[in-house]
């Protein structure tokens, strides 16, 4: 499964799934 890392301009770590899911890593973030 190939895991795309994306980082937004708020500095929110999304991970984009190839099956088309869409997670949102709140706990990857450090803050």
């Amino acid at each position: 499964m190939d895991y795309e890392f994306l980082r937004d301009i708020t500095g929110v770590v999304k991970v984009r799934m190839s099956m088309g899911h869409e997670v949102v890593g709140t706990g990857l973030m450090k803050r």
